[in-house]
């Protein structure tokens, strides 16, 4: 996935996670800790190399990362293509609103105080037990 976006364009780490979550129509956020060693190895087995460019570390397919791409051309596309492919709009919207509540208790528990942190509790008592 990672060699077909780049045949596109050079890239850094970063839009690579967001071309993958904008592809998946967000089912799908890589982190950067599977998105940069993924990186790592395309650059250590010589199909891309990486420079500087605006501050940021840009990744270019090199000769033998075109020719990888062009081998292998229609496995790259089938799964670009199917990157979005039966995603749910129902469990987008799940996910979506448990990162919501996720984010709003982290924090409460990281700047609330004790009697907002027992709300929470409180909450999460009521309405999964």
């Amino acid at each position: 996935m990672i060699l077909g976006l780049l045949s596109e364009a050079p890239v850094h780490g970063y839009q690579i996670m967001q071309e993958i979550t904008a592809g998946s129509q967000g089912a799908w956020r890589p982190s950067p800790g599977t998105v940069h060693p993924a990186l790592q190895q395309i650059e250590d087995e010589g199909l891309a190399a990486v420079g500087p460019e605006d501050g940021r570390r840009v990744y270019r397919l090199v000769g033998a990362g075109q020719k990888y791409v062009e081998e292998h051309r229609e496995e790259i596309d089938a799964v670009l293509s199917a990157l979005g492919d039966g995603v749910d709009e129902t469990w987008l919207k799940t996910g979506e609103l448990i990162r919501q509540v996720a984010s709003a208790a982290i924090q409460v528990g990281r700047a609330g105080n004790i009697a907002q942190q027992g709300q929470v509790q409180k909450v999460h008592v009521r309405r999964f037990t």
